[in-house]
């Protein structure tokens, strides 16, 4: 376990000043880390291979320099979500709640409506086959 936090803190020390990781480039966009570093790659987005020629990382202004180029002028935010207002989210889970609980209460009143035609469908046919027997 030391040996891996050690090669961690090695990779943050070696980042240059003014470059982000693709992590961190990732949360101040839209974009996943893995797609920015496929716009670095590609060369779409100043960027540089660190630690061993493993890691990427990116600038900030060029970020901005290719969101711009694709004519999103806005800054460079967090994910949309987390504009939601405060009550959205027990909302969400009282509306969750409320359906599972209605579908709960239609399986149930569904089931019981469909036995009673299957057991009131069998005891209309039990008295026909007795009389036919001759019971």
């Amino acid at each position: 376990m030391a040996k891996n936090k050690d090669i961690f803190e090695i990779a943050e020390s070696e980042i240059p000043d003014g470059f982000l990781t693709l992590k961190e480039a990732a949360a101040l966009t839209k974009y996943t880390p893995d797609y920015i570093g496929q716009l670095v790659r590609s060369g779409k987005i100043e960027g540089r291979q660190i630690y061993s020629n493993v890691s990427w990382v990116t600038s900030e202004a060029s970020l901005r320099e290719y969101l711009g180029s694709k004519g999103k002028d806005a800054p460079l935010t967090e994910m949309p979500h987390a504009d939601l207002p405060e009550f959205a989210r027990p909302l969400l889970y009282i509306v969750i709640g409320c359906s599972v609980f209605f579908l709960i209460i239609l399986i149930h009143v569904l089931s019981v409506s469909i036995d009673h035609l299957i057991t009131s469908s069998y005891e209309d046919d039990v008295p026909a086959v007795t009389t036919s027997l001759g019971l």
